[in-house]
């Protein structure tokens, strides 16, 4: 058994090739753009409940991370673009859905 590897548009798959043929291929895929990637991966490897929970906990730490800098650049750019630099204005409400359209959902500011 091994690992073949592919390039698609969506990103890398490997897929898990046996050398007999009546056994199914499974392809893993581990695109961003592919939910359970990573469930896929650790089945297929078997991993311990205890790695796979620390292996969850990093990818939380890091999207986290990743998440709040990329928020606080966002914010930054905002602040050049308005020329603002004590406040922005958030939509939490989803009127960021109607920017740019006239609608009858009404925000206050």
């Amino acid at each position: 058994m091994y690992w073949k590897k592919s390039l698609s548009e969506k990103g890398i798959s490997f897929e898990n090739v046996s050398p007999n043929k009546s056994s199914s291929a499974k392809k893993l895929p581990s695109a961003h753009k592919i939910s359970e990637a990573y469930e896929n991966v650790c089945v297929e490897f078997e991993v311990s409940q205890k790695a796979y929970d620390r292996i969850n906990a990093k990818i939380a730490d890091i999207s986290e991370a990743l998440a709040n800098a990329s928020m606080k650049k966002a914010a930054t750019e905002e602040k050049i673009i308005d020329g603002t630099v004590n406040y922005v204005v958030v939509s939490g409400d989803g009127t960021w859905k109607t920017r740019g359209h006239t609608s009858l959902i009404e925000s206050v500011h």
